[in-house]
């Protein structure tokens, strides 16, 4: 091998080393962070709350970051599954995470299917988790009628198990035509007699409301009595 060969075989394996071993450090330095959370992740999946947010909040920091690295640490997908994780165990912070990530990173789509986000916001509605049902109804829309769908059956099912909330939900979404129902008596007033029942605020009036609109029951004619005989 000639010396110009060989200078210029060790400039490309100097230049090579360059970039590859800072690349390499920097991976390294946040696998090192990664395993960290090992722990927090396991938590999480055994059902502790806050192992979730917190592991949740860590990748969704990190992903804020550009580059090569945060594209192969999975970031986006990675805080997207924990907050999923977080809105199924009945946090308002995990169900408003959830939505924003897969709202504002494509990255993040790939990391859980639209029925997975689906139904964990309509069990987190059901069970009165704060914002997630204005999460849900964010998600429905003209081409996305399966979503609003399957969350009047979801919440007719939850209903009929004794959901008081549930039965609030179905009466509401009737009021506003969403999914299969529509804003009349026969579909909106019995959920809402169901919630009254169980003594769920702003339910009776609602009820109230939907008895008001129903048309009075016409009063029969009087059959005149035929004068008697003095």
């Amino acid at each position: 091998m000639s010396l110009v060969n060989r200078s210029s075989s060790s400039v490309g394996a100097f230049v090579v080393a360059f970039i590859v071993f800072p690349a390499v450090l920097l991976i390294c330095v946040f696998s090192s962070c990664d395993v960290r959370k090992r722990s927090a992740k396991h938590a999480c999946k055994a059902g502790d709350l806050q192992p979730c947010l917190d592991v949740a909040k860590y990748y969704e920091g990190k992903s804020e970051g550009n580059g090569i690295i945060n594209f192969a640490m999975s970031n986006s997908d990675t805080a997207t599954v924990y907050y999923f994780h977080a809105c199924k165990l009945g946090s308002s912070v995990g169900c408003d995470g959830m939505s924003r990530m897969n709202k504002n990173s494509n990255a993040a789509r790939n990391s859980l299917e639209m029925p997975e986000i689906v139904d964990a916001l309509i069990g987190a509605c059901a069970d009165s988790v704060d914002h997630s049902c204005t999460d849900l109804e964010a998600l429905f829309n003209p081409g996305e009628d399966w979503i609003a769908y399957r969350s009047v059956l979801a919440f007719k099912k939850r209903c009929d198990s004794g959901n008081a909330q549930a039965c609030y939900l179905v009466g509401s979404m009737a009021s506003k035509n969403q999914g299969t129902l529509h804003d009349t008596f026969e579909d909106a007033f019995p959920a809402f007699d169901k919630a009254c029942a169980a003594h769920l605020k702003d339910a009776c009036v609602r009820a109230q409301h939907y008895r008001d609109r129903q048309p009075a029951a016409p009063i029969a004619p009087t059959t005149p009595t035929a004068p008697t005989a003095p």
